[in-house]
């Protein structure tokens, strides 16, 4: 997720110098990365069918995702998440964040661009 992460923004860089006079401003993502165990499967009944994921870990990303904007940041990743990658704790500023619907608040790393990530990745020895 992270190394995707990286990888999106490094693209979005790329279409926005491309498109860059065909736009009034850039486009811009946000992402929401969080680490748990989840539930994956198909949901549905009959033509109404879809694969999804379900899980603390889903939502918890999910309340991450609109925190971006609030940042105007790329991403927001939970210290749980670097930590399973084996980046350092130390290697970014962690911020700690309210989440709803959980009773504790959650340390993050607001990665004010996403590709920011990749250089703590290869460090890690992570595969991208």
């Amino acid at each position: 997720a992270l190394a995707a992460t990286a990888q999106m923004s490094t693209a979005l860089d790329e279409l926005n110098r491309t498109l860059a006079n065909d736009l009034d401003e850039p486009l811009r993502i946000g992402v929401g990365v969080h680490v748990g165990p989840v539930i994956v499967g198909e949901m549905g009944y009959q033509n109404a069918t879809s694969v999804t994921a379900i899980g603390d870990a889903v939502n918890v990303a999910s309340r991450l995702e609109p925190m971006t904007k609030e940042y105007g940041a790329e991403a927001i990743v939970s210290q749980e998440v670097l930590t399973t990658a084996g980046i350092p704790a130390g290697s970014f500023p962690v911020t700690t964040v309210e989440v709803r619907g959980r009773d504790a608040p959650l340390d993050v790393v607001v990665l004010k661009t996403g590709s920011t990530i990749a250089t703590a990745l290869e460090a890690a020895g992570a595969e991208g």
